[in-house]
């Protein structure tokens, strides 16, 4: 399977987009950037869109990358540039249950996230809840996508939609053959 050497991954928070992207790196030996790491500053303070910008295009000009993020508004850096795109697209139910157990876990263990940023109880239950993000999201994040790939510009983009654990299985099968 030839994924060519820029590739996208995109779905809904707590998708697995990274633990994909990571393994696939490794795979490839391509370079890897989280999308995230690029974005947040400490104290869960943003960075600036023409910061973001900049980051996100030196990553984007290189001859082989792997990133993992949505970041729509950036699109014409992220996806307009690549080789593939690969949607892990799961079941609201399947994101709901996974961004709940990472959350609980990170607060737990209190695992640092982009830039020494950590998850707590009291953000759980706040507007800024990943949880409550990934759950609003989720319906618009699909919509996004669905549109990009009817977009007639961006034929040339080889799309991968993986639906649930079997089609990634077979992903990863069809990739080592």
């Amino acid at each position: 399977m030839n994924l060519g050497n820029k590739i996208v991954l995109v779905g809904p928070t707590s998708g697995g987009k990274t633990t994909f992207a990571k393994k696939l790196a490794r795979y490839l030996k391509i370079s890897h950037t989280e999308l995230d790491d690029l974005f947040w500053k400490p104290d869960w303070q943003v960075s600036e869109n023409d910061e973001f910008r900049l980051k996100l295009n030196e990553v984007t000009l290189k001859d082989k990358w792997i990133v993992d993020g949505n970041y729509s508004m950036h699109h014409d850096l992220t996806i307009k540039r690549a080789d593939t795109v690969i949607w892990l697209d799961y079941p609201l139910h399947t994101i709901t249950y996974r961004v709940i157990k990472r959350s609980l876990k990170r607060t737990i263990t209190r695992e640092p996230l982009w830039n020494n940023n950590r998850e707590s109880i009291r953000r759980m239950f706040t507007k800024d809840s990943i949880i409550l993000f990934a759950i609003r999201s989720y319906k618009k994040k699909r919509y996004d996508n669905l549109s990009i790939i009817k977009n007639a510009d961006l034929k040339h983009i080889k799309w991968i939609i993986i639906k649930n654990k079997r089609e990634e299985r077979e992903f990863w099968k069809n990739l080592k053959n």
